[in-house]
């Protein structure tokens, strides 16, 4: 393998805001949904279900980490564009709070709470249960809804290592009897929290737009007349970066706002699952996750 192309802070910078950026504007945008309902009773209603699925293929983007892709000093030893802007607030303590930081430390809590999963399995004739976070459902599912077969069996190995550390043991043909069954059910799950995603994401967008837009003043579209982040090892990164202020900073507040929902107190807690935690039958666990 060779070297990693960002080999410097300003160039994972300049990737964080740009592709960041880029991706919540694709997301957070009318093509995808509708808003519905008066503020503080809001849903969301994807337009088709190609669009659903492929909304959530791009939140994967947003959250999924790579390992090894920045080597400098202090890099961290695996990035998403999600913990980049935690990386991005840590680097600019003064600059990026309070707003960015709050809404990106909500964000992730969110995310990353621990969710209880009971489903039911016909294939077996059980219940199926594991703990696992949105950010992990997520990731499932957008993996086992874009891969074929021969790449999906990853996914299912991964669903049956969470089901048997949380209940009985069981085996991969298990997990795959039971793949369209707990595909259906995480996707009903993502459906409820949806609102509250797009929220999350809305949020952070804000945030990240008036993040650039205080660099951006005055406008100018003339790269050289941006100073990029220092250091920054080519003209590759200076593009990058100074597209994401040209571009991002001319977002209005009014134009983020009308895509994001005051999420409906019905969907702001728990789906309700197939069966209680404990009404699933214990037994041998399986390994870590």
């Amino acid at each position: 393998m060779g070297d990693p192309v960002i080999s410097s802070e300003g160039d994972l910078e300049a990737v964080v805001l740009f592709e960041t950026l880029d991706l919540l504007a694709g997301l957070l945008h009318p093509a995808f949904f509708t808003i519905h309902g008066a503020p503080g009773e809001q849903n969301v209603s994807f337009l088709t279900r190609e669009l659903w699925v492929l909304f959530f293929i791009r939140v994967h983007e947003l959250l999924a980490p790579e390992t090894g892709v920045a080597r400098f000093p202090g890099a961290p030893s695996s990035v998403s564009l999600f913990s980049g802007l935690e990386w991005l607030c840590a680097r600019y303590p003064d600059e990026s709070s309070p707003d960015l930081a709050y809404a990106v430390r909500a964000a992730d809590s969110w995310l990353t709470a621990s969710k209880r999963v009971v489903v039911w399995s016909g294939a077996l004739d059980r219940h199926l249960r594991c703990e696992v976070s949105l950010q992990q459902l997520i990731s499932i599912y957008a993996n086992l809804a874009k891969h074929s077969f021969l790449k999906s069996t990853r996914q299912v190995d991964r669903v049956r290592r969470l089901c048997s550390s949380a209940g009985p043991t069981i085996t991969f043909e298990d997990s795959m009897a039971a793949r369209d069954e707990f595909f259906q059910h995480i996707e009903g799950m993502l459906q409820f929290h949806s609102t509250r995603l797009v929220e999350y994401l809305g949020a952070v967008f804000l945030a990240l737009r008036d993040f650039v837009a205080r660099r951006a003043v005055p406008r100018t579209n003339v790269v050289d007349d941006i100073k990029p982040p220092s250091p920054t090892s080519s003209s590759t990164f200076h593009f990058m970066y100074a597209e994401a202020l040209w571009r991002f900073s001319g977002y209005s507040h009014e134009r983020i706002q009308s895509c994001t929902p005051s999420t409906s107190p019905s969907f702001t807690g728990e789906y309700a699952q197939h069966a209680g935690w404990d009404d699933v039958e214990d037994g041998a666990t399986g390994g870590a996750i």
